[in-house]
């Protein structure tokens, strides 16, 4: 490709005030925030172009965060409005049509912003209404926040991952994307350094940790980066330059297989013993392959007890061949325990959907 293609905005004559880190387009205009020409640390402006015109920068065509005087390590368009996120804060402008000597496209929105930034400016992405972001900040940090139009944030991740993140190297490589699938929003968050995906379903509010495998072993998903196009979702990998195609209507994982487990809460009765009589998986039977891996496709269950550090002999049940839609998924006869739950495992390139489970205890004479 001829080289001449490709040009910066300073070659065209304009001035670029700071090195750009993070875009944002709305209502005809770049908006962007990065790090100083001199020290390379962020800075506390955000710049915007001329209308329809991202080759045109004006050296005094930007605000400052308002609230702190933190650097803004973000901007994100959400609905109409314009996020501008900080280490320790983050605020909420939107577009203005006054004019005069002192012009500004955009003004904060009065009583909306908070003592909540970011860690990572990767890590925040939008989609439609809301935002994401993984927090900063004095209270922010080891949560993961959305964030609406309305500029109110709520914390989405669980205890569990506050003390999941506690134990990571770092926190500040997170990356994190947006995208819908099947009528579902997503959000994504990938910590490189620790090797690690989260994804977050926001219609159901559930999490799950994504992975993809290589000889054997679990890494993290290997998507980097996200975007809607053509009636698809294409995924690309940083690390190869790959491009995927994005569906929960794969089985497979560019060929390797995706192994999915899910694990119950654990199940006491105050101390004392209880009868494991049967675990029931609800899932949707026969949907094997007419040949080969997948014909016959097989669900794990493994009891773990001792508070989760001690794992019994796994059982293995079959989700019946094609055309079995009123196969049982159930084992009996499963011991007893004080404290336990269960997992269950698949692997077979089959789609899996699965409804619940329904487990039958009976409390024992021992234990406490």
């Amino acid at each position: 490709m001829d080289d001449s293609t490709f040009q910066s905005f300073a070659s065209l004559g304009n001035t670029v005030p700071q090195r750009p880190s993070k875009l944002a387009y709305l209502d005809a205009r770049v908006y962007m925030c990065g790090t100083t020409q001199n020290d390379g640390l962020p800075s506390q402006r955000v710049y915007w172009s001329a209308i329809n015109r991202p080759d045109v920068w004006e050296e005094l065509d930007f605000v400052s965060a308002a609230m702190k005087s933190d650097p803004v390590k973000a901007v994100a368009v959400a609905g109409s409005y314009l996020w501008m996120i900080g280490t320790e804060t983050f605020e909420l402008w939107q577009t203005t049509s006054s004019t005069g000597t002192l012009y500004s496209p955009i003004r904060k929105v009065n009583g909306v912003a908070s003592g909540v930034g970011t860690c990572s400016a990767d890590s925040v992405a939008s989609i439609a209404s809301s935002v994401f972001f993984v927090g900063g900040g004095e209270t922010g940090r080891l949560h993961v926040y959305e964030g609406s139009s309305n500029g109110s944030v709520s914390v989405i991740s669980t205890d569990a991952m506050s003390m999941e993140f506690a134990g990571y190297k770092t926190l500040d490589d997170a990356i994190g994307m947006c995208w819908s699938d099947d009528g579902q929003v997503y959000y994504a968050v990938t910590f490189p350094t620790q090797d690690v995906t989260w994804v977050y379903n926001a219609g159901q509010k559930y999490w799950h940790k994504r992975s993809s495998r290589k000889n054997t072993v679990d890494h993290r998903w290997n998507i980097t980066c996200i975007a809607s196009a053509y009636s698809m979702v294409l995924g690309a990998n940083g690390l190869t330059g790959e491009l995927y195609h994005v569906s929960t209507h794969y089985n497979d994982d560019d060929g390797e297989p995706i192994v999915r487990r899910r694990v119950a809460p654990h199940l006491k009765a105050s101390g004392r013993l209880l009868m494991h009589k049967s675990v029931e998986v609800e899932l949707e039977c026969g949907n094997a392959l007419p040949y080969g891996q997948g014909s016959d496709p097989q669900v794990m269950l493994c009891a773990i007890d001792g508070a989760g550090r001690i794992r019994r002999e796994p059982r293995w049940k079959s989700s019946g061949t094609q055309g079995m839609y009123r196969r049982r998924v159930k084992w009996y006869r499963l011991g007893t325990a004080v404290d336990r739950c269960y997992e269950i495992c698949v692997s077979d390139p089959v789609r899996w959907v699965i409804y619940g489970a329904v487990i039958d205890t009976e409390e024992g004479t021992g234990g406490k």
